[in-house]
């Protein structure tokens, strides 16, 4: 074993403490833009307008933003990177699914974004979701009028999850727009 004894001793140790000091910092500096996809901030808003064109349809928008320098965005989005969404009504202890997204003659629950798709894009400031759909009336009505015809005010948002290449995640909820949902007005 050996030992350092001396000024040589000394000069070796204060090299050895310096060097261990810059790759500690070094580490912290390069950790903090490389950090992975479950510990990125997540936007999401979401608007529900009813749609001028189609009877019984309403217009919804859906944005995502999660800030990033743009090397990690086009790193994330070129890499594998996707998003998933699913539609819910707000009822308390009970969030039922609710079934919004267009496909071919039906309607799906959860829709999923790759690069590439349109409305899924990396850019400087982030990658973004924006993504605008008709959906039925019908559809977004999670608390229908009841027996008595009492109408019921109905409470929608979306969830979204941000899954890197390595399907590390990270998710989060847009805000409740809370309306009369119903089918043809």
């Amino acid at each position: 074993m050996m030992s350092f004894t001396g000024s040589s001793g000394r000069i070796a140790t204060r090299i050895g403490v310096t060097v261990a000091g810059l790759a500690m910092a070094l580490g912290v500096a390069v950790g903090l833009d490389a950090a992975p996809a479950q510990a990125k901030t997540i936007h999401a808003s979401l608007s529900i307008g009813r749609s001028p064109e189609v009877t019984g349809k309403y217009r919804v928008t859906m944005n995502v933003w999660i800030p990033m320098n743009e090397y990690d965005s086009h790193g994330y989005y070129n890499n594998g990177a996707r998003m998933e969404a699913h539609f819910e009504g707000d009822d308390g202890s009970f969030h039922p699914l609710l079934v919004v997204f267009p496909r071919g003659s039906g309607f799906d629950p959860v829709k999923t974004w790759v690069a590439g798709d349109p409305g899924y894009t990396a850019e400087s400031d982030g990658i973004h979701l924006r993504f605008t759909f008709l959906a039925p009336g019908s559809e977004l009505d999670e608390d229908p009028a009841d027996w008595l015809r009492n109408q019921y005010v109905d409470d929608v948002y979306f969830s979204v999850w941000f899954i890197d290449g390595d399907d590390g995640a990270s998710g989060a909820r847009s805000n409740v727009v809370h309306q009369h949902f119903c089918c043809k007005r």
